[in-house]
């Protein structure tokens, strides 16, 4: 190992040179919820120093595990490398990292420390316990205090790297080495975080939810490194404001959306940082005089069942929750990588990590869910995922290696997330998302060279997987980057193309239109969205209806003046390097090769080998086919990634409905997972119909179901299959022998109140909260009260005559 000690003495000497600021402010008056606050003994810190030691190193570490010492041994390895290139100047400590108009290189300073120190606290590494490598770190930890993050250093780039990104990462380092930081290092680190950390940042528009729950978790570490109780206390009561629901904008909802940036579903990246870093604070606090104990901590604990859990499926969490994050895939160094398995595992790490501060019923049921995300993940399996730390490796094979944890399955079930436009679909054979957006979310995000090429993300996108681990690298193997961005499943798109980034960055593109959502009861969905376009004319209605083991889509009046063609895509599987699956159209294979391409005229039936089937619900339509090799590049779609490229084969099906269409329509039924025979019957026998697909409703009837699903886009002239409303709706009808739910949803969430008339004889035998009967007997007739529900279902239940 090689140390530089001509620079350990000049740093050494200069972090004396910054002295530590003024005590800030406590919690604002009704925000405290212990008694009073005193002085933090040096046990009591100290206590919680040697907690956070073991959150950042894990405990009780398995070295005999061939995981857990693979892992060891590269923290041990990249920390050598960092000590050995340790140069300080006054612009930087690595030389490639000079910080000068680089906010990054500030985090990634403190991020390297932060391996060297977290590598001497760790058994196993090759530098556990280490004097010199200790002093090192402990040198680089004063000289990036008193030249590259300090008291009053001034603000620039990305504000995060300031306020989140170095404050943990250099104040966990410094907690690591406390023992060996000169009492003035400590207080430099603690007035640099101070600095970029002030009470008023807590007010500030950027501090809310995940991003909060960081800033929080810093001013905690502070507290740490201080012995100062009044920061701790600071922290727990700063961090209230993430808990309680929101009715709009960034935070919880009540009916499980997660929001980030105002406009963008973020569940599966800004709410996994939010689950991470308030899982981590309070464990870190649970059973000290500064624990989290507000009341509404609940909502987090139930958000894990009611907003994390659904879009987790065989341990991935659903790209279309993880906004800008879907393009970060391999980075530039062609080693660190990022998907929705390592998103998922992230995730489950964090439940796990909570649960030790929730109930003994919730902590039961959450460690089965994450026992079940992980066991099933047969694409990234634990020990493979090289993405995690040490600490949540650990975490998760105990729970894996757990006889007393049985795994639990996901269940099944239909759930509609109105206020972030997405829809999740769980049977017994696949699992499926639906992205749409309307004016309440974006089209896209894009920002920080992120995410360039994700303009139709949003517009209608069906993503699914078998269960059981089945086509979990659908997504994961270099989908995003060799997908072509125009033909993304479920989509309805305009072919004008597009600059990267289009639009302003960071959600700023936005639809006009309010219909994104639908009713369901659980077990059957009528969903709808407004198609818009993005910097496109295009506009047209599409509906997706979901029952038993089927997605029934339907396109109506889409219409566009862009001078280019529109497509609606019925699916694009990628099927790997070089997949060979055969694809069969009315029983004949076509599309064997690569580059290969076919138009059915009229076709009944297509099935996917390995896959799933597709039946066409309306004669005559131009079904098109091909098999394409795509080649390409994170550092296409995301400046911050690889430059390698790679290949990929995909086997897609659509619907070109030529240049400047107007009034064009389709219907499909999409069956994932489903079997060839099982796709043959359907197509053959009278398993579904079309009631209406145009801009006034879009409807299906499906009598194996007992289903009759309906968007009312308009006020319908005339009942469809004896149901018409008073106010556009999102309507669901399923007959169970004698009796009949009935559900009921204002996707555009606009109205007050809806009434409906369903032709039918019987007597109402239930109602839900919202619903009252108007009458009853020769038809049924009920009013849903939808304002403020925020797009949610309104059911009722019927006994029929």
């Amino acid at each position: 190992m090689m140390l530089r000690r001509s620079f350990l003495a000049a740093a050494a000497a200069s972090a004396g040179l910054a002295l530590i600021g003024a005590e800030p402010a406590h919690a604002k008056a009704g925000r405290a919820l212990l008694g009073p606050l005193r002085a933090a003994t040096a046990a009591d810190v100290a206590a919680l120093r040697s907690r956070w030691i073991a959150l950042t190193v894990g405990e009780g570490l398995d070295l005999a595990d061939a995981g857990t010492a693979t892992r060891l041994a590269t923290l041990g390895a990249d920390a050598e490398t960092w000590l050995a290139s340790m140069s300080g100047t006054s612009a930087s400590l690595w030389p490639d990292l000079v910080v000068t108009g680089a906010s990054a290189n500030v985090t990634a300073t403190a991020n390297r420390l932060l391996t060297i120190a977290r590598a001497v606290a760790s058994p196993g590494t090759g530098l556990t316990g280490d004097a010199a490598a200790t002093a090192s770190v402990a040198a680089g930890i004063g000289h990036t205090a008193a030249n590259l993050y300090t008291a009053s250093t001034p603000e620039y780039g990305n504000w995060w790297d300031w306020r989140i990104g170095t404050a943990q990462s250099l104040q966990s380092a410094a907690i690591l080495v406390h023992g060996a930081l000169p009492a003035a290092t400590r207080a430099a680190v603690v007035a640099a975080a101070d600095h970029f950390l002030p009470d008023t940042v807590f007010a500030g528009s950027l501090a809310t939810g995940a991003n909060l729950a960081d800033i929080c978790l810093g001013r905690a570490l502070s507290g740490a490194i201080a012995d100062d109780g009044g920061r701790l206390a600071s922290a727990r009561d700063r961090l209230s404001p993430v808990f309680p629901l929101v009715t709009s904008g960034d935070g919880l909802h009540a009916d499980g959306s997660f929001i980030q940036h105002t406009v963008i579903p973020y569940t599966g990246t800004y709410g996994a940082v939010l689950l991470g870093s308030t899982s981590r604070l309070i464990a870190l606090l649970t059973g000290t005089e500064w624990a989290v104990v507000d009341p509404q901590r609940q909502v987090l604990f139930d958000a894990v069942e009611r907003a994390f859990a659904p879009f987790m499926h065989d341990g991935i969490v659903m790209d279309t929750v993880s906004g800008r994050g879907v393009s970060r895939g391999l980075g530039a160094d062609g080693v660190s990588f990022e998907s929705d398995h390592t998103r998922g595992h992230s995730i489950a790490a964090s439940v796990v990590a909570l649960a030790g501060a929730a109930s003994t019923a919730e902590r039961a049921r959450w460690r089965a869910l994450a026992k079940g995300w992980i066991q099933r993940d047969s694409t990234l399996p634990l020990a493979a995922d090289t993405s995690l730390g040490v600490a949540a490796y650990a975490r998760l094979r105990a729970l894996l290696a757990d006889p007393a944890v049985a795994q639990a399955d996901e269940g099944t079930g239909i759930r509609v997330f109105g206020a972030m436009d997405r829809v999740v679909v769980r049977t017994t054979t696949f699992a499926a998302s639906i992205a749409m957006c309307s004016k309440r979310t974006s089209y896209y995000e894009h920002g920080n060279g992120e995410n360039l090429r994700g303009w139709h993300g949003s517009n209608g996108m069906v993503s699914w997987w078998g269960v059981g681990g089945a086509h979990g690298a659908q997504y994961s193997d270099h989908y995003w980057p060799t997908v072509d961005p125009y033909r993304l499943p479920g989509t309805t798109v305009s072919l004008k193309p597009l600059a990267d980034g289009a639009g302003p960055a960071w959600g700023g593109s936005m639809p006009t239109t309010s219909w994104a959502g639908g009713a369901s009861d659980g077990r059957v969905a009528a969903v709808g969205m407004t198609l818009t376009g993005l910097q496109s004319t295009l506009g047209g209605k599409k509906s997706w209806f979901v029952v038993d083991d089927a997605i029934l889509c339907l396109g109506a009046n889409i219409s566009s003046t862009d001078g280019a063609g529109v497509t609606s895509v019925i699916d694009n599987r990628a099927v790997g390097q070089g997949g060979a699956n055969a694809l069969v159209v009315d029983g004949v294979a076509r599309v064997a090769t690569a580059g290969s391409s076919y138009t059915a005229a009229g076709p009944a039936w297509a099935h996917l080998e390995g896959h799933g089937g597709y039946v066409f619900l309306a004669p005559g339509q131009q079904v098109g086919v091909q098999r394409t090799d795509r080649a390409g590049a994170w550092k296409t779609i995301n400046t911050g990634g690889s430059t390698v490229s790679a290949t990929r084969r995909y086997v897609s099906l659509y619907l070109a409905h030529g240049q400047d269409p107007s009034g064009a329509a389709y219907a499909y039924a999409m069956l994932p997972a489903a079997s060839s025979a099982t796709t043959q019957a359907r197509a053959t026998g009278a398993w579904a119909s079309v009631l209406q697909n145009d801009r006034f409703a879009q409807a299906v009837s499906v009598p194996s179901a007992g289903a009759t699903l309906v968007n009312f886009w308009e006020v319908p002239t005339a009942p469809i299959a004896g149901l018409s409303v008073t106010k556009p709706a999102s309507v669901t009808v399923r007959v169970d022998g004698t009796t009949a739910t009935i559900a009921l949803a204002d996707p555009k969430q606009a109205e007050t109140t809806i009434d409906l008339v369903w032709s039918r004889a019987g007597s109402v035998a239930a109602l839900g909260v919202g619903v009252v009967k108007l009458g009853d007997g020769a038809d049924i007739r009920l009013r849903f009260t939808v304002g403020g529900r925020a797009g949610a279902s309104l059911t009722a239940t019927v006994n029929l005559a």
